[in-house]
């Protein structure tokens, strides 16, 4: 077998790599003896397949699967070459069905894939608003669909609003899975999911399933798909199913330790990154209770959220003490609770909690306040 699988192998890939170029030098060395003796081509046969066996106990990735199968292709191959006889390894060893839960790969998502998504979505949230401003034209521009951009144009805010909505349809679609956050969404994407609030993707989502039912819409109807998507994440935040590995956590934590924390804990500096998301969280605050609480209460609201989720979420996931799935519990109840007049969850922070931490703890830090979670 070659030794050349891949320009930098696996840990697992090595140990593939030297079993089987450590009994392919004996092999080569002894080619003659075997063919001219069967019990001595059982006996290579049979630590061939322990050999296999014993690496397949430790594959954890699809990678190193990938690479085992391969490797026991090739014996299988050289085997048949040399003596005419089948080796059978796959099946010997045991390695023909995949074992479970391997990790997946990190397939990180083109930056330009996620250009082309907003462009795509925004393109058709433009034309669905157009079209409403049209209605007594509704049936010809809907059979020329080609021609509403042309006759109608957009301003400035009308087009970062369809930016905007795109971003959210981006966000749910991360948040229902379709996406793989742990495995698909990197740093790239992560300022992409901080821009979109968390209550803006429910509402949006409750919109498509009243839409989906064929609804007629009324008050109590809207409520009651805003609850159920509420719901939906709920669960999934309390859901072991729904965590992803401790290592995919890797590139959220070295993003968040580089935008906000300096020695662990959040700069809230003039100049810092910290400052800009506790003024965005402010600003929210101040936009959604219609412009009547004093900009110091809404700032300090928004920094003590700030402050709770990004001192303390690293260490809830990496070495998940209660003290600090609490404080992560806190911030995100707060605004559930009166500490903090409205939902300033963001969808990243909202991905972080749902990915990684621990369910169980998680139940256990909101005391009681499960139901107020997102």
């Amino acid at each position: 077998m070659s030794t050349a699988q891949t320009a930098r192998p696996h840990r697992r890939q090595t140990d593939v790599l030297a079993a089987s170029d450590a009994m392919g030098h004996e092999f080569r060395s002894r080619r003659a003896a075997l063919a001219a003796d069967p019990a001595a081509r059982e006996e290579l046969a049979a630590r061939l397949v322990e050999c296999f066996r014993q690496i397949a106990e430790k594959v954890v990735s699809e990678d190193d699967y990938s690479c085992l199968l391969s490797g026991a292709r090739d014996w299988e191959e050289m085997f048949f070459s040399a003596f005419h006889e089948p080796l059978d390894l796959r099946r010997r060893s045991g390695i023909c069905v995949p074992p479970r839960n391997l990790e997946p790969v990190y397939t990180p998502i083109a930056e330009s894939e996620v250009e082309s998504y907003l462009r795509v979505k925004a393109n058709d949230i433009a034309k669905a608003r157009k079209l409403t401003l049209l209605f007594r034209r509704w049936a010809e521009l809907k059979s020329h669909p080609e021609r509403i951009h042309a006759e109608i144009g957009s301003s400035g805010q009308e087009q970062n609003e369809d930016w905007y909505w795109a971003g959210a349809c981006f966000a749910l679609e991360v948040l229902e899975g379709k996406i793989p956050f742990a495995h698909r969404i990197g740093p790239d994407q992560y300022d992409l999911l901080e821009r979109v609030w968390l209550e803006d993707v429910k509402r949006l989502r409750a919109y498509f399933l009243w839409e989906g039912a064929g609804s007629h819409w009324h008050e109590d109807g809207g409520v009651q798909y805003y609850f159920r998507v509420t719901d939906h994440l709920r669960q999934a935040a309390l859901e072991p199913r729904q965590k992803a590995s401790r290592q995919s956590f890797t590139r959220a934590e070295t993003y968040i330790e580089q935008s906000y924390l300096c020695d662990g804990r959040v700069d809230a500096g003039a100049d810092s990154t910290a400052h800009d998301l506790i003024a965005k969280k402010a600003y929210r605050i101040w936009d959604r209770t219609g412009h009547t609480r004093p900009a110091s209460a809404n700032w300090v609201d928004a920094e003590r959220y700030v402050k709770r989720f990004y001192d303390h979420v690293v260490l809830a996931v990496n070495e998940g003490r209660l003290e600090d799935l609490r404080a992560v519990a806190d911030a995100i109840c707060s605004g559930h609770d009166g500490q903090c007049p409205c939902d300033v969850v963001n969808c990243f922070e909202a991905l972080l909690v749902i990915s990684y931490l621990d369910p169980a703890k998680l139940r256990d830090c909101c005391e009681g306040r499960a139901a107020f979670l997102f």
